[in-house]
């Protein structure tokens, strides 16, 4: 404590032994919610869920003003995590918008292909229709002049 009187808490997280500074600059208690006990943390982490400090000769006043400035920070941050969130789903629906039009016009060009090719095998058909029935008209037409010849 900042005043030198002794502290005998002793709820510290075990694994690893607590408080460590192991990041260094670790000068706050943090309550770890899962395991409830305490290690400790830097002030600037934003995964923190709760702090415990001792502040030197503050006022009401002033210890409502640090709350209002962490409470406008964390506003901040959520807010522009919101936006972030927003941003990208606004992308992956545009994404998904020009992927469903693409799949259309794949679609579209595939079956106009199918209704050409089906156009040019019915021609193709009726070409061949037609030329038979025009060379059997002709086959009938040698016959009757070589009949006729012969009486």
């Amino acid at each position: 404590w900042v005043t030198g009187e002794p502290w005998g808490f002793t709820n510290w997280h075990t694994s690893p032994r607590q408080p460590d500074n192991g990041l260094g600059g670790e000068d706050y208690g943090h309550k770890n919610a899962l395991e409830n006990s305490w290690n400790d943390w830097r002030s600037n982490d934003r995964n923190a869920n709760g702090y415990l400090l001792e502040l030197d000769n503050f006022t009401i006043k002033q210890l409502e003003t640090i709350e209002l400035d962490i409470s406008l920070q964390n506003i901040a941050q959520a807010r522009a995590t919101n936006g972030a969130e927003q941003n990208r789903l606004q992308i992956a629906s545009a994404l998904n918008a020009t992927n469903k039009q693409n799949r259309k016009a794949a679609l579209s060009a595939i079956q106009d292909t199918d209704i050409a090719r089906a156009s040019a095998d019915l021609a193709k058909s009726r070409i061949f229709i037609e030329a038979g029935t025009a060379l059997l008209a002709m086959q009938n037409v040698s016959s009757q002049s070589v009949l006729r010849l012969l009486d």
